[in-house]
């Protein structure tokens, strides 16, 4: 047996090799177009310094677009928010009546909170390269920590948090400037949660941790963190059925469920509250649009928004293309679902994903005019009415990448302890590095990735602080982004 003081050095010891790990994850996003980031600095640390820590102008951002502007934009507010010069209500955009930011947004901005020191530490927009860096270094040392935590080594843990960001989606996700959706420390906190219960006995402390973790998730990304935690939901009934510790599993739910639901209430009660006594739906319209089919199920009337047509094989192609799931971790989750290994561990993990599988695919998916079945986006809907104002469904393809990241993950430990030789650390570096050269091609490049250069205005500044008043912002491509420039000209916009 360990001492306590053993065991904390050992942990300490881990987490010192996964943050290692995660930086050089994180700096093989920059490497490719770090020329282009660095200016003029010529050694090392100068130009570490211009492209994390500090604000030029023009300065060179990564990624680029319209979603890049206010995703720092946001940032800014936030900050306003946090140092009380203002609150979510924002009177000084569409002047004089205000824009509610946090109904729009769902008050999820618990990312650009986390973000807001940076900004203040550096400045706008030059923490936002910093800031790609951390979400990316964060998100995939908890991928690395999710696969620690079911008992894989270091290595395959590492090959394992390789496949699962290190593909086509996160790289479009981060090109186009919304690193909210592959902020997945709060998801991956989570699911260790529900994995240390699984393994162990019922406990408060992985119960606390799993219901403030899934309420995070929600404020980041509202329909990502509630749909994790939908399909968790048969993941959780099956062990607590499994366990028979009838009482304990009750205790860890209302832990979990109180929690998750208490703070994210607290933080949106503005908004929520309205909605869940049913007045107040004006802003909320798609909500009242009328389904295209419906299926009852007992007590239960599922909506099904729209069919989605898979009768030919261009069909699905198109399907499969459109949900942004890896094509290597999708082969592997039907293999691990097959195979006998890990079979007890994986079987409630493998429903959670049938579900999830479904989200960025569409309500319905139907083979002839006749025959259709529905996803598990459907149910998620029946649950979280919500779910509707989700335009871009290919962004909940999170939730099966993460939780097929956990059938193969058991899948392979089932394997290394049914062959003991591959407990040896050098075998166990040998299928890391076999599962990091599988997904080799998808590593970032100067041909995926992208960078931009914003532009300040200080004479522009200078004339609008001469002479004040209501700016009026016309609907061209320039002047639509002109509320960004309001960080620094402080004026109405109307």
């Amino acid at each position: 047996m360990k001492s306590r003081t053993e065991t904390a050095q050992s942990s300490l010891k881990e987490l010192m090799y996964i943050g290692l790990a995660s930086f050089i994850a994180a700096c093989f996003w920059f490497t490719p177009i770090w020329v282009y980031l660095k200016g003029d600095a010529t050694n090392p640390f100068s130009s570490a310094y211009e492209v994390f820590f500090h604000s030029s102008n023009p300065e060179p951002m990564f990624g680029r677009g319209v979603d890049q502007l206010g995703s720092f934009w946001m940032v800014h507010e936030v900050g306003e928010m946090l140092s009380g010069e203002q609150g979510s209500i924002l009177s000084d955009v569409y002047h004089p009546f205000g824009f509610d930011l946090g109904m729009h947004t769902g008050f999820a901005w618990v990312d650009a909170l986390m973000a807001v020191p940076l900004a203040w530490l550096i400045g706008q927009p030059g923490f936002y390269n910093l800031h790609i860096f951390i979400t990316v270094m964060l998100s995939f040392g908890a991928m690395v920590l999710l696969m620690r935590r079911i008992g894989l080594s270091l290595w395959i843990s590492i090959g394992m948090a390789h496949l699962g960001f290190f593909h086509p989606y996160v790289v479009g996700e981060l090109v186009n400037g919304r690193p909210t959706q592959v902020h997945w420390l709060f998801p991956c906190l989570f699911l260790v949660s529900i994995i240390e219960m699984q393994k162990n006995r019922w406990h408060w402390a992985w119960s606390t941790v799993a219901g403030i973790s899934l309420a995070l998730s929600c404020l980041v990304y509202w329909f990502g963190g509630a749909g994790l935690g939908f399909c968790a939901i048969p993941v959780c009934l099956w062990l607590y059925i499994q366990k028979r510790d009838w009482l304990g599993g009750l205790k860890a739910a209302c832990i979990l469920s109180v929690l998750s639901l208490g703070i994210c209430l607290a933080v949106t009660y503005r908004t929520a509250i309205p909605l869940i006594e049913g007045r107040d739906r004006s802003a909320y319209g798609r909500m009242d649009r009328p389904p295209q089919e419906t299926l009852d199920l007992l007590l239960l009337e599922v909506p099904v928004r729209e069919i989605i047509d898979v009768s030919s094989w261009n069909a699905v192609v198109g399907v499969y293309e459109s949900t942004k799931m890896p094509l290597l971790l999708l082969g592997l989750v039907l293999i691990a679902s097959m195979v006998p290994y890990g079979r007890k561990e994986k079987r409630p993990w493998i429903l959670g994903w049938i579900l999830g599988v479904g989200f960025p695919v569409g309500a319905a998916v139907s083979v002839s005019k006749e025959i259709w079945f529905p996803t598990g986006f459907a149910f998620f809907n029946t649950v979280f009415p919500p779910l509707i104002r989700c335009q871009y469904i290919d962004r909940l393809v999170m939730v099966p990448i993460l939780i097929g990241l956990i059938c193969v993950g058991w899948t392979l430990n089932g394997i290394i302890q049914k062959y003991t030789r591959l407990q040896d650390s050098r075998a166990s570096f040998l299928i890391g590095l076999c599962l990091v050269l599988l997904n080799i091609h998808n590593m970032p490049s100067h041909d995926t990735l992208r960078t931009s250069n914003f532009k300040r205005y200080p004479k522009l500044y200078e004339a609008v602080q001469r002479k004040p008043g209501a700016i009026l912002s016309l609907p061209f491509e320039r002047s639509n982004n002109f509320y960004v420039h309001q960080i620094w000209h402080e004026q109405p916009i109307a």
